[in-house]
Parts: structure tokens; sequence; C-alpha cells
């Protein structure tokens, strides 16, 4: 039963990743037009995604 358990769990996990990731798409894309229509370009440094391991050191900059 708790194999089961984390089946369920996993499965949510998995499409709430999916959700962050299609959310995050959105905005870059919203971001790129947003950019092009103000004329701002983009910085020539961009700072990698965060990750699991590392939010609070990207954060901290």
């Amino acid at each position: 039963m708790q194999t089961n358990s984390i089946r369920k769990e996993n499965s949510d996990l998995e499409r709430h990743i999916a959700h962050l990731r299609s959310t995050l798409s959105a905005l870059e894309s919203r971001l790129e037009q947003d950019r092009r229509v103000s004329g701002v370009t983009p910085p020539q440094h961009v700072p990698p995604v965060a990750t699991a391991e590392t939010p609070l050191a990207i954060a901290a900059g």
C-alpha cells in the first residue's frame, strides 16, 4: 500500500513539474515579446535556471 502512495505522490509531482515548466516557457515567451516591443536588449550574461540544489545560491547572485 505504501508503494501505491509513493507512486501517486510521484505522479502528482511529475504533473506539477510539467505545469511549472509550461508556465516558465510561457513567461519566457512573454518576456521575449515585451523586450522586442520595448527595444530592450537581453543581458549578455543570463544566469542559469535555478535547480532544486541551488535556488538560494542563484537567488543570492
